[in-house]
């Protein structure tokens, strides 16, 4: 019967070690069994030891999770939760963590706690989610602030980022501005001329950089790039790229840990860039769309748009009242309804010569508009 029984536990310890998930199997008291060899790479230092000399408690730190299964040993209360967990090396860690109790011969109990890396799933959730809100966002903020204020509150859900700053510059511009910059070493930053920096490094490149204090010291030796500002122990900036141009550079640093980013932290914003590079500049473009709308309706001179066919499509409130006419009266009138029969040559010549060069000057009479008086 003993040979039978340790013949039962060698084909499920057998039979553990090949599944792709941590497993740990308890008694009734909480002392460990046996735990697969996954489950040991990803919790237990000391990779000598065998599953039977491991406490749980030595290597699961998550006070919810180790509730969870002290009540799984009381009351044989199955469950099935995810956890952020920190295994042996630095980086975020979810894991789906399942705990069963399961009786064996003669009524034995045997508790089962399955514990499965979800980070990947969990975190293109994460990033699908950002990138939803980012395009949210686009929408319903009324201008750049909002705008930039609320993708720093995204981004903060995807990675460490109290130190993040958004960095803007023309194609053909010597000047940088940081319109966006919320530091815990510096209160802002001035627009500056192009430089040796690291944001300088990544407009140029228009390739993302993960600068440590070696990497940063050995692009400053090769004169590519040095540190302005507050040296950190770790930067990432990803380039913010829309219609194939480079118009900025999105940041995070971290002043004392140089492990607080990852080749994965990296992807992550770069996922991320591309949606906020495309918000930005929608928002740029509505905004100089009102600008450009105040002026026009509040230039003194009147100015109008004519399609190919001579007829008004848009105008200013000045253009029309100089007319004789409302807005909505000129819209969708003949250029010759206004003007005098002997000018139509000349406006339809003039209006030739200023789609070739682009503008021309020339006076012209204008008809005088007679309104029909309104019947007795």
């Amino acid at each position: 019967m003993a040979s039978y029984q340790k013949m039962n536990e060698e084909l499920l310890l057998l039979s553990f070690n090949a599944i792709p998930i941590g497993a740990l199997v308890l008694d009734k008291a909480g002392r460990v069994r046996f735990a697969n060899k996954l489950f040991i790479s990803l919790f237990s230092r000391d990779k000598t030891k065998k599953s039977n000399q491991i406490n749980f408690q030595d290597f699961i730190k998550e006070c919810e999770l180790i509730k969870l299964i002290e009540n799984l040993l009381a009351h044989k209360k199955s469950f099935d939760k995810i956890f952020e967990l920190h295994a042996l090396d630095p980086t975020k860690k979810y894991f789906r963590c399942r705990g069963n109790a399961i009786t064996e011969s003669k009524n034995a109990l045997t508790y089962i706690v399955l514990i499965g890396d979800i980070t990947e799933q969990k975190q293109q959730q994460i990033l699908q989610q950002a990138i939803y809100k980012i395009a949210q966002t686009a929408s319903t903020s009324h201008n750049l602030s909002e705008l930039f204020f609320a993708i720093h509150k995204i981004i903060k859900t995807v990675m460490y980022a109290e130190n993040f700053y958004i960095a803007l510059s023309q194609e053909n511009d010597e000047l940088i501005t940081f319109p966006y910059f919320k530091d815990t070493s510096e209160q802002s930053v001035a627009p500056r001329k192009r430089g040796k920096g690291l944001t300088e490094y990544v407009l140029k490149s228009g390739k993302p950089l993960l600068c440590d204090d070696t990497l940063s010291k050995k692009l400053e030796k090769l004169n590519k790039a040095k540190t302005i500002g507050a040296p950190s122990a770790i930067w990432l900036g990803v380039p913010l790229i829309a219609n194939k141009k480079t118009i900025g550079v999105m940041a995070v640093q971290h002043y004392s840990d140089p492990q607080a980013y990852t080749i994965e932290d990296q992807r992550m914003l770069e996922f991320v860039s591309t949606q906020v590079a495309k918000a930005i500049l929608q928002k740029q473009n509505e905004e100089s769309l009102y600008l450009w709308a105040h002026i026009f309706e509040n230039a003194k001179w009147g100015i109008a748009l004519c399609n190919k066919n001579n007829t008004f499509e848009l105008m200013n409130m000045t253009f029309a009242k100089m007319h004789g006419y409302s807005v909505e009266e000129l819209t969708g009138k003949s250029i010759y309804d206004v003007f005098n029969e002997e000018g139509h040559q000349q406006v339809s010549s003039h209006l030739h010569k200023s789609g070739i060069e682009g503008n021309c000057t020339f006076e012209i009479l204008r008809k005088k508009r007679i309104i029909p008086s309104s019947p007795p």
